[in-house]
């Protein structure tokens, strides 16, 4: 019987994955080959099925003749998969191939030529187009197949061939609701290659969420710039209800101002992050003043903000601190920027 694993090809390099599986190797289920000459692939593709196999043999695990023919090769595996379409030949003879997996960590790798150089990513490959094969084989067998998958998977999460190929195995059984949770990941997880087969039966893969910013300033009289950096939170908070957004879509920045016959002040700078499109909002200081009253006192530090007012709010194209001519006016950059809940 087969072994309960899986896995599945894909017509592409699986790319290198960007962090290391963690499940154990299994034990490799073929021994590893004799020193007799490996047949080439050439040869292995012309020859009968009956020949390459053993007279007698408990499963495709065990079935390919190696001691008689030698090495199998994943890339002698890849051809008779993707140039010959020899499915049946190819399954026999990729459990040979998986046998070799073994000594990636520390040895000579199989799957090396497609630049996969560790013993969990050579197995994956290797169970990848075991489900493959097993799916297109003459006498398909669908429940094998999922398991190899399955195994592809378990080995490596990163495999985007096992994430394509899994799906469309989902397909093929009508079942949808796998298909597209399969295909879900396909499209977060993997480069939209992987997805390209599937966009006729699946469409598109989504397209990135498109955040749109929103820049502006206020400028506040009667507040300093420690007692604004002390109450970052109330300002943001005004920020996003105005804006009507989360407040961790809402980073500021602040400076500050002094003006002859005025008591110093901030400059707020401040960056709104809107998911989409950004709204058409018609804002004004006297709105930004009510917004910051109304979170000093649900923050509890309504008298720090009793005094402070709103001179100049509105977006980037907004004055900075409407000053007059006739009155000097200086700037001190705080320098510090800090994008709040990034």
């Amino acid at each position: 019987s087969y072994a309960p694993t899986t896995s599945a090809p894909s017509t592409r390099p699986t790319p290198r994955p960007t962090y290391a599986p963690t499940t154990p190797a299994p034990t490799p289920a073929t021994p590893f080959p004799t020193t007799r000459p490996t047949l080439s692939c050439d040869e292995v593709a012309n020859a009968s099925m009956e020949s390459l196999l053993k007279g007698t043999y408990t499963s495709m695990e065990d079935a390919y003749d190696n001691e008689r023919y030698g090495h199998a090769t994943y890339d002698c595996a890849v051809e008779l998969i993707e140039n010959h379409q020899q499915y049946d030949k190819a399954e026999p003879y990729l459990w040979c191939v998986l046998g070799h997996c073994a000594g990636c960590d520390d040895g000579p790798c199989p799957t090396a030529v497609v630049d996969l150089e560790t013993t969990a990513e050579c197995e994956s490959a290797v169970y990848n187009y075991l489900g493959f094969v097993n799916r297109k084989k003459a006498a398909p067998d669908y429940d094998h197949a999922r398991t190899y998958y399955d195994k592809a998977l378990e080995l490596w999460p990163g495999n985007c061939g096992a994430m394509s190929y899994m799906t469309e195995l989902h397909l093929t059984l009508n079942n949808a609701t796998a298909a597209s949770t399969t295909h879900a990941r396909l499209c977060e997880e993997c480069d939209e290659s992987f997805a390209a087969p599937l966009v006729a039966s699946m469409g598109a893969c989504p397209s990135p969420t498109v955040t749109t910013e929103v820049k502006g300033q206020a400028t506040l009289a009667g507040l300093s710039l420690a007692d604004a950096q002390q109450n970052e939170f109330v300002i943001v908070a005004a920020l996003a209800d105005l804006h009507e957004v989360e407040t961790t879509a809402v980073a500021v920045a602040f400076s500050s101002y002094t003006r002859r016959r005025l008591s110093g002040g901030v400059v707020v700078s401040y960056t709104i992050a809107y998911d989409d499109v950004a709204p058409a909002l018609a804002l004004d200081a006297a709105m930004f003043d009510q917004a910051l009253t109304d979170a000093a006192a649900a923050s509890g530090v309504a008298d720090v903000f009793d005094a402070v007012e709103t001179v100049a709010f509105g977006g980037s194209e907004a004055p900075v601190a409407a000053a007059s001519e006739s009155e000097e006016s200086g700037v001190v950059s705080d320098a510090a920027f800090r994008p709040l809940g990034r």
